[in-house]
């Protein structure tokens, strides 16, 4: 028997931490001369959920009616669903504001700067904020918390408004501020005492942490990003052009599926709105499927 395999769409594209972790789909076998039959929905193992997702496997065989000897191609399926996640979530913003993001970003008429700040914008509009709190923070050679954690969406708006492009890069001290918010924000407890806040940060820049020796810039952006991760955070990464570090910036996210290019600043408001409609629904981010012909 000749067995085919059909992709599902969906699945492996997922804002982590917001992700089912393990699925694995056991398919039935379809009988010579019959048709399969489906299979009851499997539950995903998500330990960050707290009602994990489904997946509803499949297997279809063409043609289904054979004789003894002759070939068929058989189709393998998984269709994932997830609830929507109702624990609370805080979310602390990073906008690179260094000198280089006072760059064209492709539209002659706006900076890299102005497209993330319209991005960062967009993204606070679609949150909900009566059970998530966001803090932005700008960084170049140093960081500055311009809104800790905060359900005032004008504040936030204002935060990012104000923001200007000057000075160089310095990851690690972002990350390391991005820690010392995420513990600021948990004294005194905000949240009521039976939930847990999921927490995200996500990272935005255009170019790269500025060392002279590019070797150990790296090891210093990732030890402060294993610090941040270790304390119970989500790292999703946007790499924002050309001269962004997209290697380091997809290894330090907590996932590769966390970390995203934007070639040019017109994918940003995408980019953000992806992150935005991730964060309330868990996705799927890969199945294992064991199959028995």
């Amino acid at each position: 028997m000749r067995a085919g395999i059909r992709h599902v769409p969906g699945v492996g594209a997922a804002l982590p931490g917001v992700l089912a972790g393990l699925a694995v789909a056991t398919l039935f076998a379809a009988s010579v001369g019959g048709a399969a039959t489906p299979a009851e929905p499997i539950a995903a193992d998500d330990p960050s959920a707290a009602r994990p997702c489904t997946i509803a496997p499949g297997k279809t065989a063409a043609p289904s009616l054979l004789n003894l000897g002759d070939p068929t191609q058989g189709t393998l399926s998984v269709e994932p669903s997830c609830p929507l996640r109702d624990e609370p979530v805080d979310i602390v913003v990073f906008i690179d504001n260094s000198g280089s993001m006072a760059g064209a970003a492709g539209d002659p008429t706006r900076t890299k700067l102005d497209a993330a700040k319209e991005a960062a914008s967009n993204f606070i509009k679609r949150t909900d904020l009566t059970d998530t709190r966001v803090a932005i923070v700008a960084f170049n050679t140093d960081t500055v918390v311009l809104s800790d954690l905060s359900q005032d969406k004008d504040e936030l708006l204002y935060a990012v408004a104000v923001i200007g492009a000057t000075g160089g890069t310095n990851i690690v001290r972002a990350l390391d501020r991005a820690r010392m918010v995420m513990e600021r924000g948990r004294t005194p407890r905000f949240w009521p005492a039976d939930e847990t806040p999921f927490e995200v940060t996500v990272l935005l820049s255009d170019g790269r942490h500025n060392d002279s020796d590019q070797d150990a810039a790296r090891q210093a952006v990732t030890s402060e990003a294993d610090r941040l991760k270790a304390a119970g955070a989500i790292l999703s990464t946007v790499c924002l052009g050309d001269d962004c570090d997209r290697f380091l910036m997809r290894h330090i996210a907590s996932q590769s599926a966390l970390s995203f290019v934007s070639p040019t600043a017109d994918e940003l408001v995408d980019i953000y709105e992806h992150i935005a409609d991730r964060l309330r629904r868990p996705s799927v981010s890969w199945v294992r499927v064991r199959d028995v012909i």
